[in-house]
């Protein structure tokens, strides 16, 4: 079973790889005001399970959650909705995942908290539509053996989260004073119809600050961030399950209230604002919160067979 699963995780990534154009440095059209929002959500365990690319059954390689705690091997949106939320704004009941870092001594470390980042990214913010409900999302390679793109990178940072230090491409001991944070991008253009398909063909990345026919619908750009506890990471550290130490990658359903992330994308991004951190106390912006305005809308499970028809097993 190993054998089988641990073939199907590096065939996802392998036909993701090719499905899913990486970002174009060169003809991005750069957007003048990094404009976005932030959640930041506990970190609430590790699993050997990838409720995505397995669902209701185990994975080869541990995994770190963050946001909705309530998260199982079989979680879809609609049941990670309805058993609330492990975010400092509790609209988002999403769920975040990596793999997990282990020490010499084989010892899980996990991330002291997660950030989940929405931004303009670079695309228009005006253009910018809510992410779709149950969206699924895949990014990064975890068979990678050499330095992935650069939307995959670690940073070692200051007392600051806008001191960055340094950049690195897998983890290290950032020093004294400092810490170890992970960043990881997904793609913001989406089909317009599918929440998941084979190898994440129903993402992709803009191209010269425009999502391309193919993927029409420019949603927020969705960059995870986990920070690690100062001494904590060095130099050579590997992922649990054999996984070398480039192979970061991560994973999320989406789970956010509509009525809320349509107030967050129409007040920070096509508004062109920096909103920072949002809480349940604290939103940035005046007007009226459409959270539990708009209806839920109906997410299609995904089993164990539909996940292996679409290339996973």
């Amino acid at each position: 079973m190993w054998g089988r699963v641990a073939a199907s995780v590096a065939a996802v990534f392998v036909v993701a790889a090719a499905m899913t154009p990486a970002p174009d440095g060169a003809a991005v059209r750069a957007v003048p005001v990094d404009v976005h929002w932030i959640v930041e959500c506990d970190q609430v365990g590790t699993a050997h399970i990838d409720p995505i690319l397995n669902p209701g059954g185990s994975w080869p390689h541990l995994h770190t959650f963050g946001g909705n705690p309530a998260v199982h091997a079989s979680s879809t949106a609609g049941q990670l909705f309805e058993e609330g939320s492990g975010c400092k704004d509790s609209a988002d009941r999403s769920a975040y995942w990596q793999p997990t870092l282990v020490n010499e001594a084989g010892q899980p470390v996990v991330p002291e908290s997660f950030r989940a980042y929405y931004r303009a990214g670079e695309v228009n913010p005006q253009l910018i539509e809510p992410a779709p409900f149950g969206l699924r999302l895949v990014v990064g390679n975890p068979m990678a053996t050499s330095r992935q793109p650069l939307d995959i990178n670690y940073l070692c940072l200051g007392t600051s989260y806008a001191l960055v230090n340094s950049v690195h491409d897998t983890a290290v001991d950032c020093g004294r004073g400092k810490f170890l944070r992970s960043d990881v991008e997904f793609p913001q253009c989406w089909d317009g119809v599918n929440l998941w398909l084979q190898g994440v063909a129903h993402m992709a990345y803009p191209r010269g600050g425009d999502c391309p026919g193919s993927h029409p619908v420019a949603i927020p750009q969705l960059s995870l961030e986990s920070s690690y506890a100062e001494g904590s990471t060095y130099e050579g550290m590997r992922f649990e399950g054999g996984l070398s130490p480039y192979g970061l990658h991560a994973d999320a359903i989406l789970a956010w209230d509509p009525g809320k992330m349509t107030t967050l994308v129409e007040g920070c991004l096509n508004a062109g604002r920096v909103c920072g951190d949002v809480t349940d106390e604290v939103r940035p912006f005046s007007g009226t919160d459409r959270r539990g305005t708009l209806p839920l809308p109906t997410v299609p499970d995904v089993s164990a067979a539909e996940s292996a028809s679409t290339g996973h097993e």
